[in-house]
């Protein structure tokens, strides 16, 4: 007869043999487990030392392939431009190292920086248009015909009229054009940095100079009337010129526009385009497109996918 305790020993050595054959089923399957996670991360480990090697020799090949440029930069551009006087503007947000930099470039090229015009952000603030037609119905340029349109356009219709000129246009008078740009400097809608000490005075060729894109979270009305202003400023500046090119470094990834792209885009064929001038070989494109310009050329060139490096066949 089978008693109780009987009972109750079978059943602790059912729960035993249980309990045991989970422990030595959970143990092999962990080591399973883990050797497979292991040998995982040792590959994955290997994969990203490996990766992390490739791109340490792509940044010792690009920082190698930028001091050759800058080192070939004197030679590639020099010449290029003589006898040419370049204004330049500068929107909003613009490097100052970059603004110096193309000034250095322009400079070896043979031509002579006659204007350095920094535009503020008043003149690209949507809500201060009212205030910018005021101030554009005060000024008056003999010659020239008053422009039409927005506050904006015609404040940047009168600043390409005093910085832009052609061989056969009537060059005007210094005091109309420090009067215009005095007027804009008082009104806080740009400053005028003096070039090597000189008066400013107008070019036979421009170039509009773009600040980093606008971050994705900046105001798209901000975003786009900047824009706006920036492609009549480069249009106008492509009438009143030889040619115009705008200019810029290379859009970051946290751009929400490529605003040298969309500029060019929107300003029409005339006008050439020159991605990454914050390195020495988006300056030597930026002095073949301008020369480019002076044979009514045009092209989008520099440093980013989808451009050309130069123009083809380079001048």
């Amino acid at each position: 007869m089978i008693d109780f305790r009987y009972h109750v020993v079978s059943i602790v050595a059912v729960f035993l043999a249980l309990a045991l054959g989970l422990f030595l089923g959970s143990t092999t399957l962990q080591g399973e487990v883990f050797q497979n996670l292991q040998h995982s991360l040792t590959k994955s480990e290997n994969h990203v030392g490996a990766l992390e090697s490739q791109v340490d020799q792509q940044n010792n090949q690009l920082d190698h392939d930028r001091a050759f440029d800058q080192l070939v930069e004197p030679y590639a551009v020099s010449g290029r431009l003589s006898g040419q006087l370049v204004v330049i503007v500068s929107a909003p947000g613009a490097s100052g190292d970059v603004r110096s930099g193309l000034v250095t470039t322009l400079e070896r090229a043979g031509a002579t920086v006659t204007a350095d015009v920094r535009i503020q952000s008043a003149l690209v603030d949507p809500k201060q248009d009212a205030f910018l037609g005021g101030l554009a119905g005060r000024v008056s340029i003999p010659g020239r015909d008053a422009p039409t349109g927005t506050g904006a356009e015609r404040v940047v219709a009168q600043l390409a009229d005093v910085l832009g000129i052609r061989p056969q246009t009537k060059p005007l008078s210094s005091s109309t054009i420090a009067n215009v740009l005095s007027t804009y400097s008082d009104g806080n809608l740009l400053t005028v940095a003096p070039v090597h000490g000189n008066e400013p005075r107008p070019g036979t060729l421009a170039i509009v100079l773009t600040g980093q894109p606008p971050a994705r979270n900046t105001d798209p009305q901000l975003v786009q009337t900047q824009q706006s202003v920036l492609v009549d400023l480069v249009k106008d500046l492509d009438t009143t010129s030889l040619g115009a090119v705008v200019v810029g470094p290379a859009p970051n990834a946290n751009a929400s526009t490529d605003l040298v792209a969309s500029v060019q885009s929107a300003a029409g064929s005339g006008v050439s385009a020159v991605h990454g001038v914050d390195q020495s070989a988006g300056r030597v494109a930026m002095v073949f497109a301008l020369v480019e310009q002076l044979n009514d050329k045009s092209g989008s060139y520099g440093t980013v996918p989808g451009s050309t490096p130069l123009p083809t066949p380079s001048p």
